[in-house]
């Protein structure tokens, strides 16, 4: 009898257990921010519970934007920060660790900044917040000061911003001669302007499109800038990604307007090539095959099949496409001799890395 009742509460403890670590697998606290610090208003750092997280609330008014970054030494893929309405379903803002956002508050309310652990380790990072007015926007962005593009040891640049109305932003970048840039500015509205500046001692100098991605040959070793003009009575969101492709001795790839270019090694029938492809962007792949040749292609993802869209396009015939699936290989019989393309979407709001691995017989 005792040995039973010993039993029956040892379960009860482990029940206990386990719901107090489910308990402390999700954590919610509240801060409040002060308006225009100078340096980073909050700053919490956390330990977050394996696969748990962390949601934290604050206040804000119409107007106002909100400046957070989710700091973390190690993968960015370990974790995911999302920023939404109180009591919303829908996520306003997604984004990995590690980059500075901002988000321009459209209606007066609570707002909270969601940070999951998507390992199944105990995981720590440093949330700063900083909250700042219209006014103060407006005067940061109108001093004429750049902010130099942080690549991070990487090729590549990702910065989302609000600019205020009737004002400018500039990024700097460092290039290299023979190198390609490619530039894109995302701008939902479609009203903003984005003039890239080639010659540091003239003005700015080549406007160029929005909502696309834009090829700009490195003509000279030095520094670039890209300004983004808002010359309407509103503010605007919008992100900016540049990636630079600088040409190694041991390199075939190439970048173009078409795309870049895959060519195999001497002797070589097959290649790969690695690439990280931002959120909802694309990546463009062109390889040279001949009639008759039997030619197998995998774009090889680690995650949802559907989080890509594949096509590839046959020379001669650019407005057909022929879809295919990630992660699954794709054989055909080269029709007509010339330049194939291989189109790879991102349909996801967060950035990927995909490998292609292309074989030639």
């Amino acid at each position: 009898m005792m040995k039973k009742i010993m039993m029956k509460s040892f379960v009860v403890l482990m029940l206990i257990g386990a719901f107090t670590i489910f308990s402390f697998a999700q954590t919610k606290e509240r801060v409040q921010l002060k308006v225009d610090s100078t340096d980073n208003d909050v700053a919490l750092q956390r330990t977050l519970a394996p696969n748990g997280s962390l949601t934290v609330t604050f206040r804000a008014n119409a107007g106002q934007t909100i400046s957070y970054t989710a700091g973390y030494d190690f993968k960015d893929s370990d974790l995911e920060v999302f920023f939404t309405k109180s009591g919303g379903n829908d996520f306003l803002k997604e984004s990995g660790p590690k980059s500075t956002n901002e988000y321009l508050i459209t209606e007066t309310g609570d707002y909270d900044i969601l940070i999951e652990n998507r390992t199944n380790k105990r995981v720590t990072t440093t949330l700063y917040l900083n909250l700042f007015s219209a006014e103060f926007m407006a005067e940061a962005n109108s001093s004429g000061e750049s902010e130099a593009l942080n690549f991070e040891g990487s090729d590549q640049a990702n910065v989302s911003k609000t600019i205020p109305a009737n004002g400018t932003m500039k990024f700097t970048f460092n290039g290299t001669k023979g190198a390609t840039a490619l530039v894109k500015v995302t701008d939902r509205t479609n009203k903003l302007t984005v003039i890239f500046n080639d010659n540091p001692n003239q003005k700015a100098d080549t406007t160029i499109a929005l909502n696309k991605e834009i090829f700009r040959k490195i003509n000279r070793t030095g520094e670039y800038t890209i300004e983004i003009v808002n010359e309407t009575a509103k503010s605007v969101s919008f992100g900016l990604e540049v990636i630079i492709d600088t040409p190694a001795s041991n390199s075939t790839n190439t970048v173009s307007s078409d795309g870049e270019r895959i060519e195999f090694a001497r002797g070589a029938t097959s290649a790969s090539v690695t690439r990280e492809i931002p959120a909802n962007g694309a990546v463009n792949f062109v390889f040279n095959v001949k009639k008759g040749q039997k030619v197998t292609y995998t774009v090889d993802y680690d995650d949802k099949e559907s989080d890509l869209s594949v096509y590839l396009g046959e020379p001669g015939d650019q407005d057909a496409s022929i879809p295919s699936r990630a992660k699954t290989p794709k054989t055909f019989v080269v029709k007509k001799s010339g330049d194939h393309r291989l189109d790879i979407t991102n349909t996801t709001k967060q950035k990927v890395l995909i490998t292609v691995f292309l074989d030639v017989e």
